[in-house]
């Protein structure tokens, strides 16, 4: 009640998913529809109110930020929206993510005993959604087949509970290794699991 007051008419822009249904002047960013089409992945009071706001606010709003393509044609499909409300606008790219020194590399490297700069990395927060429990059992198949020096790198944060239904992984190798804050925020930000 307070937020429609204090905007006096000027336009509300809303970056993630979510914003007051009473604001018609606003800009609304969406950058999954995750409620709406996997709602079995989230925890159920969270996706149940995301079944009912998402659809109603990019109604309501002015205008749709979409991330990509993909997601304004799931917005455009679930919710019954016109393409030219939705205008895609790509994620940018935090100064975290650019190339670190050599001297940073090899500081990181040397703590974890990364001897050889060989790895497949994924990059993708560690909840049942993102599949890695398919990852690791691939992982395990595949691993004795290639060098001792290739090590697979999972970086990602654990995905909040409150939002996010059962974010632990079944089962974890022996060989799986928890990184400190700061050895994952040099190597790449959020590295929580080595498996070698």
């Amino acid at each position: 009640m307070i937020l429609p007051v204090r905007l006096k008419g000027n336009l509300l822009f809303s970056p993630s998913n979510t914003g007051p249904l009473m604001v018609e002047r606003q800009v609304v960013t969406i950058h999954d529809i995750t409620p709406l089409d996997h709602p079995e992945w989230l925890n159920p009071k969270f996706a149940r109110w995301y079944q009912f706001l998402i659809p109603r606010l990019v109604h309501k709003a002015q205008k749709v930020i979409a991330v990509s393509e993909f997601t304004k044609s799931r917005i455009c499909d679930v919710a019954s929206l016109k393409p030219n409300k939705v205008v895609v606008i790509y994620n940018g790219i935090d100064e975290r993510f650019r190339p670190k020194s050599f001297e940073e590399i090899d500081q990181v490297k040397d703590a974890l005993g990364i001897a050889d700069f060989r790895y497949i990395l994924t990059v993708a927060a560690i909840e049942p959604r993102k599949n890695l429990q398919r990852l690791l059992e691939a992982w395990s198949v595949v691993c004795s087949n290639l060098p001792q020096d290739v090590w697979l790198v999972v970086a990602g944060a654990k995905g909040k509970d409150i939002i996010f239904k059962n974010t632990s992984l079944k089962k974890l190798p022996q060989e799986f290794t928890c990184l400190d804050m700061y050895q994952m925020n040099i190597f790449l930000h959020y590295i929580l699991v080595l498996l070698h």
